[in-house]
This record gives C-alpha cells, sequence and structure tokens, in this order.
C-alpha cells in the first residue's frame, strides 16, 4: 500500500514562528507588548487568507484576493504618510527658546524612572542647564505599579541633576499627554496670571507628533524638544506603535 509524504506548507511554519515571536515580546520582553500584538495580528491573517485560496468560486476568490490586496495596500501607504510625519516631528524644533517647558511623564518602576523618562529627564536638564531662565513643569500622575506620581519621581530627578527646585513645577495629576498638556498650561496660567505662548515641550521623539497635534488641539504652538530613545529596537518598536496611536486618537479624541 503506498504511503503518501504530507509536507507541511511554508505558511504554516511562519504562522508558528509569528505566534511564538508574539508570545515572547508580549510576556516576556519588557516594553515591546506593541511588536507582540503586532505578530500576532500578522499570525491571525495567514489562515483567513488560506480561506480565501480554498473557495471553489473562481470569481469570489479573485474578488476577494484583490480586496484584501487594496486593504494591506492601504495600510502600509497609510502607514508610511503617517510615519512621515512622526519622524518629522521627532527631529524637534531648531534652537528652541521658550520661558517654561512641559516634561512629560512616562513610567515609574516603582520610585525609580524608566528608561523613556530617564531619557526624557536628561534631555530636560541638558535644556534647563543651558536656558537658565526658562521653568519645567514637570506632568504625570501616579498609575499601576508607581509608589509615587510621575511628577514626584521627575522632581527629585531633576533635583538630584541640580535643577533648582525653585525651577520646577509639579502636576501629579494628569493621566495621558492631552492632560499633559493642558493641565501643565493650566498651571502656568494659575501662577502667573497669564497663558504663556513661549512654551516648549519634552519627549521621547516618536511621541512629539502627537504632542504637537494635541497641543493644537488646545491652541498651542509649541517648541519640541526631542528625547532620544537609545536602545534602537525598542524606538523602532515605539515608532511602529504611534503610527497606531496617531490614528487612535485623530478618530476618537485625546481620550
Amino acid at each position: 500500500m503506498e504511503t503518501r509524504n504530507r509536507t507541511i506548507h511554508p505558511r504554516w511554519y511562519l504562522f508558528a514562528g509569528l505566534l511564538l515571536s508574539g508570545i515572547i515580546l508580549r510576556y516576556f520582553c519588557s516594553g515591546y507588548a506593541f511588536s507582540g500584538f503586532l505578530m500576532f495580528a500578522i499570525a491571525i491573517w495567514i489562515p483567513f487568507h488560506h480561506l480565501i485560496t480554498l473557495i471553489p468560486n473562481v470569481y469570489w476568490k479573485k474578488g476577494l484576493l484583490i480586496m484584501e490586496s487594496l486593504i494591506i495596500a492601504s495600510i502600509l501607504v497609510a502607514m508610511a504618510v503617517t510615519s512621515a510625519f512622526i519622524i518629522k516631528s521627532s527631529r524637534g524644533t531648531e534652537d528652541p527658546d521658550a520661558d517654561y517647558l512641559i516634561v512629560l511623564g512616562a513610567g515609574v518602576n516603582g520610585t525609580i524612572p524608566s528608561l523613556s523618562l530617564q531619557e526624557r529627564l536628561n534631555a530636560a536638564a541638558q535644556y534647563l542647564n543651558t536656558h537658565p531662565n526658562s521653568v519645567a513643569i514637570v506632568s504625570g500622575g501616579q498609575g499601576d505599579g508607581e509608589d509615587i506620581t510621575e511628577a514626584q519621581c521627575m522632581f527629585q530627578y531633576l533635583t538630584d541633576a541640580d535643577v533648582p527646585a525653585d525651577r520646577i513645577w509639579m502636576e501629579p495629576l494628569a493621566t495621558n499627554t492631552l492632560e499633559n498638556i493642558q493641565y501643565s498650561m493650566d498651571i502656568i496660567e494659575n501662577r502667573t496670571g497669564v497663558r504663556s505662548e513661549k512654551v516648549a515641550i519634552v519627549s521621547s521623539e516618536y511621541h512629539l507628533h502627537r504632542a504637537a497635534m494635541f497641543s493644537g488641539w488646545l491652541g498651542l504652538e509649541p517648541e519640541l524638544i526631542p528625547a532620544t530613545t537609545s536602545k534602537i529596537t525598542l524606538r523602532i518598536n515605539y515608532f511602529l506603535r504611534e503610527i497606531f496611536a496617531v490614528w487612535y486618537y485623530g478618530i476618537f479624541g485625546g481620550y
């Protein structure tokens, strides 16, 4: 009796590899959760594509394959266009000079600033040292896994870096980027009696476009100061995540 060797199509090796990569990135690599979700999304597409190829009706099959190709092409073009805006903003403002510097918060591990937050604070400290008349507003509330507010953590980090305490104002309530900017502007206005237009924002380079977008909603045109993400793999991960974040907030708003 003749036995037939059944070979596994390479697509299923790709499917398994993507799932495994997604699990590793999502659950075992800190900071790479989005890349893990992206791997899952691509993996899920593979069996759907395979089902289309199994449709016996040639016209339906051809139509669905064309539709699939158009959707993928549209997504890739939209990603390319959005990434161009993100990259442009990531370069920051040439020779920024502002009276007030809003430092956007990021994660705190207990009482220790995350790598992203450290990079933002280092960029803020460098700016403040070269602009002695500027005041920093450190903005961020307390989230899960944080023993203190992000604002308190940033205040401590900057004072340890020899930035005078009277040049640092804390905004400890914000839970997202829009609130970071809005609440910080409220603090400036409450303390000075005027809504200053000479404002700069420090954030990770990939995040500056969204910060500028939210600022525009509030009627602001801030100068942008990038904090470089030191790990290239994290930078790629966050740039990809930011594309979808811009889409999400552009459709549903700041919250």
